[in-house]
């Protein structure tokens, strides 16, 4: 049996839903405008629950804060895909939590490491959470 190559420039679905219209998209959007790997997970103490992924091969709890999601398929270079989240604390309202890379060094084809920032009335630093949300993009090998 021979392999080839399918080519296309735009994806037409059925009606499936039944509004009487049909759907297309451009594939260049389809390929590059949608996340290569997200995971949604539980980083507190008591548990590292991953939720639901894709792309995700893993997950390693490093410390407080500090974590890397390891993808299965990799990207392309390390410094060719983005990478950002949101977090949620219920016990603290008032905390702003956001994301960010834990070292230039750590951002690798097939995994990154981040920090879990929040910042209080009462200080800043780092903290794991209920629940997390991590999402990349960018261009798979």
């Amino acid at each position: 049996m021979a392999f080839g190559t399918l080519k296309f420039d735009t994806l037409t679905t059925s009606d499936s839903i039944e509004t009487s219209t049909e759907k297309s998209i451009n594939t260049s959007y389809l390929l590059n405008g949608t996340a290569k790997a997200w995971t949604a997970l539980q980083t507190d103490a008591s548990s590292n629950y991953v939720y639901d992924s894709f792309n995700n091969s893993g997950h390693v709890d490093n410390g407080s804060g500090d974590h890397t999601i390891s993808y299965t398929n990799n990207f392309r270079g390390a410094h060719n895909y983005t990478t950002g989240g949101t977090q949620t604390h219920t016990s603290d309202s008032g905390t702003s939590l956001s994301m960010k890379p834990y070292t230039k060094a750590t951002i690798l084809t097939s995994s990154t490491r981040y920090n879990a920032l929040y910042v209080h009335a009462s200080g800043a630093g780092v903290s794991d959470n209920e629940y997390a949300c991590v999402t990349s993009h960018g261009d798979l090998t």
